[in-house]
């Protein structure tokens, strides 16, 4: 199973981490809400 998880990572490294970075930018701006809100 690690095996075709590793191949998979390798063969969409690229899209996996425009995910990341997309989910990362989300998640800073939610952050940025809830502070201006006062709820952080």
């Amino acid at each position: 199973m690690v095996g075709y998880q590793d191949q998979y990572i390798s063969e969409h490294e690229a899209e996996l981490l425009a995910i990341r970075t997309e989910a990362d930018r989300r998640l800073e701006r939610a952050h940025e809400l809830l502070r201006e809100v006062g709820l952080e």
